[in-house]
């Protein structure tokens, strides 16, 4: 049973939108909630290589992104709470807390049962090259509570999110096992068109049997239409949506 839910907060519009599922998933189960603004204060302050006579320049620069970042945690905090106020949940609390997102997170999810986290989360990271921001990755690989990551809002796509079909990436693995389960068992099926897609290179009756087994939970747990689809070999492309994931 879900009672306590951590919603990582930053700023950025994925974090924003993970607070909206955040709050909704604390109604629908009556759930405690709460918001966690980090700042990451090491990494703005962190050493960098300049030119001679420029540390006063750094040190400068530092402060004044501290203080942005510090400014912008504080909004986004206060706006999370007017949302909570009306978001018809049992309890919830609001944090700032400085310092590696990291080892915040990994220590404050030991008294919660969900953690909810945007995807371009970036905790004052500059400069990431990856897709996936680095923090965020190992968050994902490292935290032993379900993660539901939830991606930047679609401008203008005249759909509510939590109706939207679902696209369901599941080979059968104990890992896709438990997204599936908790994506589940949160009631994020319930009433909603799911696809299921399996890759299975082996066999196409397996990957059949595979994705059947992930439709017939989902459909139990009040999915309005499970249909599958199986892949024998791997195919580029996507399929453009832009839904939560959860890990």
């Amino acid at each position: 049973m879900l009672r306590s839910i951590l919603i990582a907060l930053d700023g950025s519009p994925s974090s924003l939108e993970a607070a909206g599922l955040g709050l909704e998933l604390a109604r629908l189960h009556q759930a405690h909630v709460e918001g966690l603004g980090i700042v990451n204060s090491a990494w703005i302050q962190r050493p960098e290589a300049v030119p001679l006579g420029g540390m006063a320049y750094k040190t400068a620069l530092d402060l004044k992104e501290f203080e942005g970042a510090t400014e912008r945690v504080g909004a986004v905090l206060d706006d999370f709470r007017g949302r909570a106020e009306k978001a018809d949940v049992p309890s919830f609390e609001t944090r700032e807390v400085d310092g590696s997102p990291l080892q915040v997170i990994e220590i404050e999810a030991a008294s919660h049962d969900l953690i909810v986290l945007g995807r371009h989360s970036m905790f004052d990271v500059g400069g990431e090259v990856y897709e996936l921001p680095l923090y965020v990755d190992r968050i994902i690989r490292g935290e032993p509570r379900p993660v539901v990551l939830v991606p930047d809002p679609v401008p203008d796509s005249g759909q509510d999110a939590s109706q939207a079909p679902v696209l369901v990436a599941f080979d059968g693995s104990p890992a896709s096992s438990r997204a599936v389960h908790m994506f589940a068992l949160l009631g994020l099926a319930a009433g909603r068109v799911t696809h299921v897609v399996t890759l299975d290179q082996s066999s196409s009756r397996r990957a059949e049997e595979t994705a059947t087994r992930a439709c017939a939970l989902l459909r139990r747990h009040g999915a309005g239409r499970g249909a599958s689809r199986r892949l024998e070999r791997p195919r580029g492309g996507h399929s453009g949506r832009n839904d939560p994931g959860i890990g």
